[in-house]
């Protein structure tokens, strides 16, 4: 059976990329440009706007100010680069139970939907021993939200243990296909793969509940250049 939720679809805006000295002047920017929805970072290693280093009062004032601008919170954004595959399993744990957190945060603020990513390979284990780890934390952490209205969904990114069709699809596998898998999708990661965005719409559609909008461009890779 395939996961059935809400399908539709209102703007908003990352709120983390603008220029503000902080969230509340960044979501006033965000309302005055016209956006009623925002998504806000909630990255434990970003050092842009974020909610993760706020207590619970500072939070509280910034959800506090959205609504009260009339601009509903579309999602947080839980990205950690390295964690959920770490061969340390220290790490790995750690970077469960922040999303854990998170997971409580956007509970406690009727925040819909925590989107995470796989994040990078740190060592040179097999992809499919890659893979197992990254199912290992995702199981915490789906079990995790079960029972709350929150929505968790992975977003498949280039060069992450995690970054196109095949990958999902071997992630989804190890997760016994369960219904409470969803994706945050964002096309631009596509081109990267040689794979066409669209396909993963028709192979997986139902099962997306936030995207990112964007355009990338895939250039030559040059000589030292990094990923």
């Amino acid at each position: 059976m395939k996961p059935s939720h809400e399908r539709t679809m209102e703007q908003g805006l990352l709120i983390s990329f603008l220029d503000a000295k902080d969230l509340i002047v960044a979501m006033e920017i965000t309302a005055e440009i016209g956006y009623r929805h925002c998504e806000i970072s909630v990255c434990p290693d970003d050092s842009r706007l974020n909610q993760a280093s706020l207590d619970g009062d500072a939070r509280k004032k910034t959800i506090d100010r959205a609504r009260a601008l009339g601009m509903g919170i579309s999602a947080v954004k839980c990205h950690i680069y390295n964690g959920y595959a770490d061969s340390d399993p220290s790490v790995q744990q750690e970077s469960v139970d922040h999303t854990r957190r998170m997971i409580d945060v956007c509970t406690l603020f009727d925040i819909p939907v925590c989107h995470v990513v796989s994040g990078v390979a740190e060592d040179d284990a097999p992809q499919n021993e890659l893979l197992d780890r990254v199912a290992e934390s995702m199981l915490q952490i789906l079990e995790h939200a079960k029972g709350t209205p929150v929505k968790v969904g992975l977003e498949p990114v280039f060069f992450y243990v995690i970054g196109n069709f095949a990958q999902t699809n071997a992630l989804l596998g190890r997760l016994d296909n369960r219904e409470d898998f969803l994706i945050n999708y964002d096309p631009s990661h596509f081109p990267y793969h040689e794979e066409a965005a669209e396909d993963f719409i028709h192979a997986l559609g139902d099962r997306i509940i936030h995207a990112h909008s964007k355009d990338a461009l895939v250039l030559p890779v040059t000589e030292g250049a990094k990923p």
